[in-house]
This record gives C-alpha cells, structure tokens and sequence, in this order.
C-alpha cells in the first residue's frame, strides 16, 4: 500500500495549500517584500541620523578636550620598582592565577582567630559612631595574648607594605586600550580585598600601640594607612577606587580611626599631629573623582563604540559576556528588547544619552573650583537616565539587562555619597588636629574654629554640600562636636531596592566619647 493511500485526508489538505499557496505566492511575496525593505530603509535612515548626531556631539565635545578614549587618559606604565602594587605581596594578585593567590592572601591576613560560632567575634572601632576599638576582646580572640604580640606573625608582610607605599607609583596592570578586557572588573575587586584587609591589620596594630604607648610606632602606621588608602589615585574609574571611602569614612576598617583614637586620648605631640595633619591634608578625593568621571566617560563611549563594530552574533556574545544571566527566565519581551538595544541606532542614542548624562550632571555634580557636592544633579540625572532606558518591570530584570544602565558608572547613586562623606571625614579630621594642637597650647579649644587661622591651619575647609561653614560646639565635658552635612539615599521600596532612591539628609560628626 502507498504511503498517500494509509493517510488520504492529509495528502488532500497538502495538495490543497500547494494549490494555494501556488496562486498567492506572488502578492504575498511582494507584501513581504515591501515590508522588508520598508523597515530596512528605516533602519538605516535611523542609523544615519543618530550616527550623525553622534558624530557632531563628539566633535563638538572633543573642541572642548574631551577625550573619548581610554587610551588617551590612562597613566602610563612604569617600572616595577617604582609601583606599589608590583610589590612581592601583591604581584601576584594581577596574574593569572589571581583568585586563588588571593584566597591565599585573605587567609594569611585574617584579624580573628575564634574557631567556633558560639563566641562573639571582636569588631574594629568605628569613629564615625564614637565606638573605641575593645582591646579586650580582641585579647580574648587571641586567646589571651596581648594584640601587639599576636600580631608579630604579620610584622614582616606589613614592612614589606609600609616599605612599598612610599614608591613614587601605585598603577593597576589594567588593559586600558582593551576595554573589553575590564568588563568584570576582577582586578580592582581583588585589589580592593587586598587593600581592606592589610588596612585592618595596620588599624589594629596602631590602636594597640596607642595603648602600649608606643605612640610613634601608631603615628607611622596612621600614615601608612592614609597613604594605603591612595594606592588606587591614578586609576580612571569610581569603581577602581573603592578602597578610598572604605578606609576613610564609614566602612571599617578606617584609615582615621588611629588618629581618631589618639585624639581622644590626648595621646599625641604638637609635632605628631601637625605630621599628622599634613598628610590627611594631602588628599583631595574631589580632583580624583573628577579625574575618575573621565576615565568612566571613556569607558562608557569606547565600549559602546566596539559593540558597534562587530556583527550581531559578536556584539551579543559580548554582552552576555558582561554578566551572568543564565539565571533568568527570559520572555520574548526581552528577547526583542535586548535585540533592539544592540542596533546601531540604539547604541548611537545610548552613546549621546550616556554623555549628556555626563555633561549635564555628573561633571557638574562635582565643582572643583567652588571644592563642593551637589547631590541633587546627580539624583536629577539618574532619575532621568531611568525614565528614559528602562522600560520594562522588575520580574524581567531590565535593570540589569539594560545596555546603558549597566555601563553607567553609578545607576543607583551610591557611590558620590561614600567619597563625599571619606572627603568630609578627611576635612573634619584635619580640623581635629588643629583644634588639639590649638588646646595644646592654650589648655582648651578655641570658641570659634577662625582662631586656628593661619598658625594651626592655613584655611579652613568648608562644608562640601553647603559651602557654609562646618559645625563647630564645645562641650561640657571640655571637649567639642564637629560636624557637617551629610547625605545618603533611602529606597521607597526597600524589599526590591530597584530604582533611583531620594536624598536623605543626615549629619557627618566627629566627637569623641563622653568622659
């Protein structure tokens, strides 16, 4: 039996459409035709016109010495003897088995040695809240043994760092003229981790030395800390130098707390604090920021630029290559979103989008001349940049999805306030300085901060979201409260966190625990 004769009905339906399909396919075909070259020529024209424009802007842009390419601003490699972070310790954080050196690393520099849960572990002070660091507990941790001698073990490996940080160069073996190469970041991740915990060692061991006495032992070690905190300077991007606001501000281990607990103790010399005083004065996270906003220009503009010189497999395969996502359950919805955004056009309009963004609030948002924040223009440009690129729900994950948003150096606003609260930290600390070496001198604090004007400081430093000046009040107790104005972010849907939070205003103190 033939095959046409077991299934009759559908050999029929199939001789029917062929009938069919023959006497239609002419008009279908040119219906289909004509749609396509209809959405071809639209394609194009919005390719021409937005690469026109964006051909203009950069011109334009590049008259007033912007520069677009990473190459172009990144410092230039130096000999290793010269460069901090060639140093034996942490060379190896930059080669090809990075992860695992650094692994190594973390465990070699662990601060706590409590085997069990059952045990609170010890915590490091924190000035920014009043809180001594409890010597005590940390004995304790070490079963006993006092902190200075537990941390012998470590003596070398910091001499080796305090040896290596007063080199004239701290540059990250980072491929600048490769932005595809930095996607992931893990080179600045791993630096971060390295800085953080020899910062806890050095903070540790200077506090316990401020208790011991040793008091020009913990004067060398804050200054090792404030220097380890520049060991990112000359890198080009907000997140490269994350390890700043960590060991300056908030985020413990901090840079300031040795210096911070020698104040409280009326521990240090006229000539110690006035050291002091010199190097905190020294840092200027502001010329850096700025410095930072145009290496993450460059990045933004020169990774968007490749995208648009490879085909549509390369530039999809680089953008899956920019993060995880297998995780997520992707609709159609994505899909085509995701398609639509790697077209030329799109990336065309992300590139001039992505720049006035930057023109128009980032740039702005830090004002070297006038040494201020102005976190309304960043919140206005980031609410802006939301509005316009993410046009789909959370349960999508167009957040992270997002071409722009993802390139963007800060889509969610928290980084600015971290480096402007360690910046204000840093005012508030060389003030502080001042203001002992004043009492030093006189047998109490000035009634007003103008008289530490010049022979204790050269210039008073002014609050950097004001302009005002800072906050100053003695206490009862003989000592004073020092204070400027803060600022920080707070969600409106704290379960997701997704989205652009609203400036929540607060206040950056340094005092010192009632006595």
């Amino acid at each position: 039996m033939k095959f046409s004769e077991k299934i009759p009905s559908l050999v029929r339906l199939g001789r029917f459409l062929w009938k069919w399909t023959k006497r239609s396919a002419r008009p279908v075909f040119f219906t289909l035709v004509c749609l396509v070259t209809l959405v071809a020529l639209l394609i194009a024209e919005e390719n021409y016109r937005t690469g026109k424009e964006w051909e203009n802007y950069q011109a334009a842009a590049k008259a007033r010495g912007v520069k677009f390419s990473l190459a172009e601003l990144a410092p230039p490699p130096v000999p290793d003897d010269q460069n901090f972070v060639m140093t034996p310790l942490l060379k190896p954080l930059y080669s090809e088995h990075s992860e695992d050196y650094s692994e190594q690393l973390s465990k070699k520099l662990r601060l706590r040695d409590i085997p069990t849960s059952d045990q609170s572990w010890p915590e490091l002070g924190d000035w920014t809240s009043g809180k001594l660091t409890d010597l005590a507990k940390w004995a304790a941790n070490y079963h006993g043994q006092d902190v200075l001698s537990a941390l012998k073990k470590h003596d070398a490996d910091l001499a080796e760092i305090s040896a290596a940080i007063r080199r004239p160069y701290s540059r990250l073996p980072v491929p600048y003229d490769r932005p595809s190469a930095i996607f992931n970041g893990g080179i600045f991740w791993l630096n971060f981790l390295a800085i953080n915990d020899f910062s806890a060692l050095y903070e540790l061991r200077g506090v316990a030395e401020l208790a011991a006495g040793q008091n020009e032992a913990a004067l060398t070690d804050a200054i090792t800390l404030l220097r380890l905190s520049q060991a990112t300077r000359d890198e080009l991007f907000f997140t490269s130098k994350l390890s700043e606001p960590n060991t300056l501000s908030s985020d413990s281990p901090g840079a300031l707390q040795i210096a911070w607990e020698g104040l409280a103790a009326r521990s240090w010399t006229d000539s110690q604090l006035a050291e002091l005083q010199q190097e905190i004065q020294k840092i200027d996270l502001l010329s850096q920021l700025v410095s930072a906003e145009r290496g993450d220009r460059a990045y933004f503009t020169s990774t968007l630029e490749l995208f648009a010189q490879q085909d549509g497999a390369a530039r999809k395969k680089m953008f899956n290559n920019m993060g995880s996502w297998a995780k997520y359950n992707l609709n159609w919805r994505v899909e085509l979103f995701e398609w639509l955004q790697l077209q030329p056009f799109s990336l065309n309009r992300y590139l001039l989008a992505g720049n006035e963004y930057f023109d128009q609030y980032v740039q702005s948002a830090i004002n070297l001349p006038e040494r201020r924040f102005y976190p309304e223009l960043i919140q206005a440009g980031e609410e802006k940049i939301w509005k316009d690129f993410d046009k789909y729900d959370s349960r999508n994950h167009p957040n992270e999805r997002n071409l722009i948003i993802h390139l963007l150096p800060d889509p969610n606003g928290m980084l600015m306030p971290k480096f402007a609260h360690a910046q204000a930290s840093l005012d508030e600390a060389a003030v502080a300085c001042a203001l002992e070496r004043f009492r030093l001198a006189h047998g109490n604090f000035p009634e007003k901060l103008n008289e530490l004007m010049p022979q204790y400081i050269a210039q008073l430093p002014h609050d950097l979201l004001t302009g005002g000046p800072l906050h100053y009040q003695r206490t009862n107790d003989g000592n004073f409260i020092l204070s400027s104005t803060g600022w920080g972010w707070k969600y409106s849907n704290k379960a997701s966190e997704q989205g652009i939070p609203t400036i929540v205003n607060t206040t950056w103190v340094w005092r010192y625990p009632a006595k």
